[in-house]
């Protein structure tokens, strides 16, 4: 059904608006917040939550998904591939193209219709004297008969709410999965909107680990902390900025530095080697003096030395031995002043 939708788009059948027409009347895009209920508070409203996004094993293509909810739970799931070799912008407007196709047939059985977005700019093409895109001209063709009936929604907040959380989810929900997932959506259906947000709440939260596992970025931050409950094992910890640093990956050591070419070379002052994370706590020679007692105490509490990242937090020795590191030292390898906290 997506696919079909996305070639209807680009028909020819479709009638071209060259700027948003002066006679249709649009109300400006209301902000929401991450507490914005999942559930409408009438039984003649529907909720449209859209999403679209690259997969994380295939980041060459797009996928998008709807997830539609009445005032007694989730109604609706829609997701699939989005047309091949599409931009970001593209995509985010073939998605609201798609929610004005659902709620033109929704206005059948409901009295009004929300269709909500993680951005603002997915709704640029409603801008009085906007010059509308061939795509976005298609969207204001189906939105017109409809316009007094449907409401636009966008987060203003970096923490989205359950159901566009939901939908973000579910665009890397793919082949077999896509059953279950429906199957726990439709679940939601409860007598209460409080249950109904705990029970979107624990859903979200399944999809965590595999999210945490599949993204290509923050691979320090993901070896550091394996899943996403290792998170925990920070919280006696005494965060200072060099501290964050080291665990987010985004230091001033010449591996970070050079990615973003602020450095000519990967490597460490000591050798060839790359200055990474590791090579930093358990290698070079220019800090062996502060090191002194970590490889013995990581014998003892790990079994190994070097450790794994993943292995240093969880022993509060082996933590606090990379903690005494930082405090000792005067300077990174880098040449940055560090000032302890």
């Amino acid at each position: 059904m997506v696919g079909e939708f996305f070639l209807l788009c680009s028909a020819s059948c479709v009638p071209v608006f060259p700027s948003w027409p002066p006679w249709l009347g649009c109300s400006d895009p209301v902000p929401i917040d991450e507490f914005f209920e999942l559930l409408p508070q009438t039984e003649h409203t529907l909720r449209i939550y859209t999403a679209s996004d690259a997969l994380w094993t295939n980041p060459s293509t797009r996928h998008c998904c709807l997830v539609s909810a009445n005032h007694s739970g989730i109604v609706g799931f829609e997701n699939g591939p989005l047309l091949n070799l599409c931009t970001k912008n593209q995509a985010t407007q073939m998605v609201i193209n798609f929610a004005l196709s659902l709620a033109s047939h929704a206005l059948r059985k409901y009295g009004r219709v929300e269709i909500i977005s993680s951005t603002l700019s997915s709704f640029c093409f409603s801008l009085p004297g906007m010059k509308l895109s061939r795509l976005q001209s298609s969207g204001v063709a189906v939105f017109a008969p409809i316009y007094d009936k449907v409401s636009f929604l966008f987060c203003s907040d970096i923490t989205l709410p359950p159901g566009l959380r939901v939908a973000s989810a579910g665009c890397q929900i793919v082949g077999s999965q896509y059953s279950s997932l429906f199957s726990g959506l439709r679940s939601i259906e409860v007598s209460t909107k409080s249950a109904a947000k705990k029970e979107a709440h624990l859903l979200v939260q399944s999809f965590k680990p595999r999210e945490w596992v599949c993204s290509s970025k923050g691979s320090i931050t993901r070896a550091f902390f394996p899943t996403p409950e290792s998170h925990g094992r920070i919280t006696d910890m005494d965060l200072s900025y060099p501290i964050t640093q080291i665990l987010s990956g985004n230091s001033f050591l010449n591996v970070h530095q050079h990615r973003f070419k602020f450095k000519t070379s990967p490597h460490c002052s000591c050798s060839d080697i790359p200055e990474s994370v590791s090579h930093f706590l358990f290698e070079c020679p220019n800090f062996a003096n502060l090191r002194h007692s970590f490889p013995s105490i990581s014998l003892t509490t790990t079994g190994v030395w070097p450790p794994s990242l993943s292995l240093i937090l969880p022993t509060s020795l082996a933590g606090y031995e990379v903690l005494h590191i930082f405090y000792q030292t005067t300077q990174w390898p880098s040449g940055l002043l560090i000032i302890n906290s």
